[in-house]
């Protein structure tokens, strides 16, 4: 399915995962796969907390988008296959 996600809010969420420390990264992470993957969605959950503090209720592909492309920055395609919990999909993977 395609998703259009608005550029500018994009680069705001980018903006934001940019400066987090590796600590909370890996939190938003965590937390990005739980609710993804039908997990203990928290309410207060570091997820919820970005997608609240960016404004992005509306738009959460923007935050996805963003989470995706700074943990295959920071740890390689290894990541992706973790946080899409489908390992066969990336073998052959390259971006």
């Amino acid at each position: 399915m395609l998703v259009v996600v608005d550029e500018e809010k994009t680069k705001r969420a980018l903006k934001y995962v940019n400066e987090m420390s590796n600590s909370e990264f890996l939190e938003l992470c965590y937390d990005f796969y739980n609710y993804n993957h039908g997990g203990n969605n928290k309410e207060n959950g570091a997820y919820n907390k970005a997608l609240e503090y960016l404004n992005l209720w509306s738009e959460p592909s923007a935050l996805e988008i963003a989470i995706y492309k700074k943990a295959h920055e920071t740890f390689d395609k290894i990541v992706l296959m973790l946080l899409e919990d489908d390992i066969k999909r990336y073998l052959n993977y390259e971006v």
